[in-house]
């Protein structure tokens, strides 16, 4: 068992999400009613978001620096040291709703968040940008994400995690670090 109690997730009709004829839904649950102070709310989104634009400002200066500094091309910093400190947030979020009990909604956050980010983030950024970007710079990025990504769907049809599953999926992303240059 891990730390958090959990030795395995298995998509099941007896969690709250399960198959019918092909499709996941949701079970419905009754969920309790929060009380929110919409000032706070509204107040606590505002500075969340000028500590992000302000975080990002800092993290491609800073990342700029080291590539320039240790003369590496700019893509391995993106996706050896960016894509870390990007990832860690959601490493925090995803960790409190795995302790929590929340499985399917640690999932439901990992896959769709590497959804928007190869379509709609990438997809904007190719749209805005005036520069025709040369993809062959990405190759080997882009391999490691097709290897997650079908590892992850191998993973899904089968209908159940562990952590041996995970230890592959850990083992990717170390082969990915390794190999990259």
């Amino acid at each position: 068992m891990s730390s958090w109690g959990l030795s395995s997730l298995e998509l099941s009709s007896s969690s709250p999400t399960f198959q019918q004829k092909g499709k996941i839904t949701l079970a419905k649950k009754e969920r309790p009613r929060l009380k929110l102070n919409k000032v706070r709310v509204t107040s606590t989104t505002l500075l969340g978001a000028a500590g992000v634009f302000l975080g990002a400002r800092f993290a491609v200066g800073s990342a700029t620096a080291v590539a320039q500094i240790l003369q590496v091309p700019f893509v391995t910093v993106g996706a050896k040291i960016v894509a870390i400190g990007t990832s860690l947030p959601e490493l925090v979020v995803d960790s409190t709703a795995v302790r929590k009990g929340h499985y399917e909604m640690a999932l439901g956050d990992l896959i769709g968040s590497n959804l928007v980010n190869i379509t709609l983030i990438f997809g904007s950024l190719l749209i805005a940008s005036r520069l025709a970007v040369n993809l062959a710079a990405f190759s080997m990025e882009v391999t490691f994400v097709l290897i997650a990504g079908m590892t992850l769907w191998y993973f899904l049809s089968k209908g159940r995690f562990t952590q041996h599953e995970g230890i592959i999926l850990v083992l990717i992303y170390v082969l990915f670090q390794a190999i990259l240059r």
